[in-house]
C-alpha cells in the first residue's frame, strides 16, 4: 500500500516527498523484512524518533 502511494506521487512529477509512518508495528514488520543487524535497526529507530530524516539517507 505504501509503495503504491509513493509510486503514485512520483508519477505526478513530485521529486521530494516525506511519509510519516507512526505505527510501531509497521516499523517492526519493515525491519524484519530488510533483515538488518539489530544495532542498525536501533540506530534507524532512534533517528526516526528524533525526526532526523537527513541522517537516515545512509541507510
Amino acid at each position: 500500500m505504501i509503495s503504491l502511494a509513493i509510486e503514485s506521487l512520483k508519477a505526478t512529477g513530485l521529486k521530494y516527498l516525506q511519509i510519516d509512518l507512526g505505527q510501531a508495528s509497521f516499523f517492526q514488520s519493515l525491519m524484519k523484512e530488510v533483515e538488518l543487524p539489530n544495532q542498525v535497526q536501533r540506530e534507524i529507530q532512534q533517528k526516526l524518533e528524533q525526526k532526523m530524516n537527513l541522517n537516515l539517507k545512509r541507510y
